[in-house]
């Protein structure tokens, strides 16, 4: 893209410079383009500049490429391959970039991007100049990033990001993200929309700190629900919906997560405390497979007998993943 702008921009100053000879040539540089230039030969050299410009966190590769000049400006790439040291290899179908005109006369990353295919569903993302509320001497540009996402694999997730934990579903996902695209700071979710259709957890176990493992049963949800926003390293989630009437377990969650960075440039988050409220309603059947498990941590008598089931009704809190949760009374 970079690459893109770079040729672009140039063009636009010959073009102002030398607009008598421009239209004299038009027709052969259309016809150079289109029948005679070799762009699917780029993807070696944008491999190697992203390379580069990324210090080998990310390697991109490209079947093909065209410029799609009649109905959107921009560059459409096929069969995009692309992985990075942390993740597994992964495969997009089609990347349309369509950069703004002041993107290409600036040189700023603003326009949009569509891509089919990522997690085998469809992402589009839009990125314009953030309008700052405030001024301050030390000014850091920023932009608002708005990301919209549908029918994305659950499944291709855990495997794109090597989780430990199998599950399953469909996502779509809406957010507002303001950034600072050289990661001079830590970005901000203004908002964040989740919805999970058929989601499925598979019964996994979980390590106890200095204890003996605890067996987490499978669960099956029809609809998963989550609202929230991130700033501070702090995840806010204002409301999660959890199942429908017919599921084993329906219910909602509110709270926040903070988060330690680490890692190499602080790129992991870490979770470093945690305060959850919880109230569900289960049926028996589910009761019978959760209650022994969360007996362990202390959270029987935060059980109590309702029409067609139990309800949980609780308060999570703990320091880190690697700490006993404590149960409080949720009023």
């Amino acid at each position: 893209m970079q690459l893109f702008i770079g040729l672009i921009r140039n063009l636009l100053r010959a073009f102002f410079r030398n607009i008598g000879k421009i239209f004299f040539v038009l027709f052969l540089s259309i016809l150079f383009i289109f029948f005679l230039f070799p762009l699917n030969e780029l993807s070696d050299l944008a491999s190697q500049n992203i390379s580069k410009l990324t210090q080998n966190q990310f390697h991109v590769e490209f079947e093909t490429l065209k410029l799609n000049l009649f109905s959107d400006f921009g560059i459409q790439l096929g069969n995009i391959y692309f992985e990075t040291p942390h993740t597994s290899p992964q495969t997009i179908t089609e990347l349309l970039a369509l950069p703004s005109f002041s993107s290409i006369l600036y040189k700023k990353p603003q326009g949009r991007m569509k891509l089919k295919g990522l997690l085998k569903g469809d992402v589009e993302i839009e990125i314009t100049k953030h309008k700052e509320d405030n001024s301050s001497e030390k000014k850091i540009e920023r932009h608002l990033i708005s990301v919209e996402a549908a029918r994305m694999d659950l499944k291709e997730l855990k495997r794109f990001l090597f989780l430990p934990v199998n599950f399953s579903g469909r996502l779509d996902l809406s957010s507002k993200i303001i950034a600072n695209l050289e990661i001079q700071e830590p970005p901000e979710i203004q908002e964040l929309l989740l919805n999970i259709k058929n989601f499925e957890l598979a019964q996994t176990t979980m390590e106890q700190p200095g204890g003996i493992p605890i067996d987490i049963p499978g669960i099956k949800l029809s609809e998963v629900i989550i609202k929230g926003r991130f700033s501070d390293n702090k995840l806010l989630i204002s409301e999660m919906k959890i199942g429908k009437d017919s599921d084993e377990v329906l219910g909602t969650l509110n709270g926040n997560v903070n988060f330690t960075s680490i890692g190499r440039n602080n790129a992991f988050p870490m979770v470093n405390k945690y305060d959850i409220n919880l109230d569900l309603k289960m049926k028996k059947s589910f009761y019978d497979k959760i209650y022994l498990t969360l007996s362990v941590f202390n959270a029987g008598p935060f059980f109590r007998p309702i029409s067609g089931g139990f309800q949980f009704k609780t308060k999570i809190s703990g320091a880190g993943p690697y700490t006993i949760p404590r149960f409080d009374a949720y009023k």
